[in-house]
């Protein structure tokens, strides 16, 4: 069962999965960026997402646009079975996506959907790691 607060990263690698995604919501930028990050009700309501948006440009993400809105049936759908939620959890996942409105970003970087992973995850599975 997903978190209320977890990141769900994908990297859809062929072209047609791609380009559906950033389709749904963004179909006026969809051939000019590198990644569409869906930030879930939890992280918006709790402010977190101004956060997660100021870590990606310290990280010389380009954020080319924001929304923040609640998601449509048919969006929350899609994201259901990109995620490949299990059937028992269906109602909760519907439930946790639908409690309130999600930010929806475009973000533009060279390996963006790797640099992305790294920072909202850290050292997954591993845990974080100090460097000095």
């Amino acid at each position: 069962m997903p978190s209320t607060l977890d990141l769900k990263l994908s990297n859809f690698e062929n072209f047609d999965t791609y380009t559906s995604v950033s389709d749904l919501f963004f179909p006026d930028v969809s051939i000019n960026h590198q990644s569409v990050i869906v930030l879930r009700p939890t992280i918006v309501r709790n402010r977190l997402n101004d956060l997660i948006v100021n870590i990606l440009r310290a990280n010389e993400f380009l954020i080319l646009r924001r929304k923040i809105r609640p998601l449509t049936g048919g969006e929350t759908t899609y994201l259901y079975k990109e995620e490949q939620i299990s059937e028992s959890n269906k109602s909760f996942y519907f439930n946790l996506m639908q409690e309130g409105p999600c930010e929806i970003l475009v973000v533009s970087k060279l390996s963006g959907v790797y640099d992305a992973k790294t920072l909202l995850n850290g050292s997954s599975p591993f845990g974080r790691r100090r460097l000095n």
